[in-house]
């Protein structure tokens, strides 16, 4: 008995996977997992046997989606790099707006 779990990503900035000779733009795409149970327990525990990331076409385009089938680690960094420029820009652009006065005053 296989299980099959999906997820959801937004990537913010473009981002490049280990393995994958392709450029990745920002956007959403799905994470899709494969895991097969751990024979023996009393408890069933699964593990992951394939991760495929998906890239669907934008919303009113048709066309095909395209499939990798990708290192759940490297995907893993990237996310977390995605994450930390994120809220690098973020704090940069708090930042900004605070220098220059934009904020609105507190009461």
């Amino acid at each position: 008995m296989k299980r099959v779990s999906k997820k959801r990503v937004t990537f913010h900035f473009p981002f490049e996977l280990g393995g994958i000779n392709h450029a990745f733009s920002p956007g959403q795409y799905t994470i899709e997992t494969e895991e097969e149970p751990i024979p023996g327990g009393t408890v069933i525990n699964f593990r992951p046997i394939e991760t495929v990331l998906i890239a669907h076409p934008p919303e009113g385009e048709i066309s095909p989606a395209n499939f990798w089938a990708v290192d759940p680690e490297e995907l893993d960094k990237a996310i977390a790099k995605d994450t930390d420029q994120y809220i690098a820009a973020q704090r940069a652009a708090r930042a900004a707006r605070s220098g220059n006065g934009d904020e609105p005053e507190s009461e």
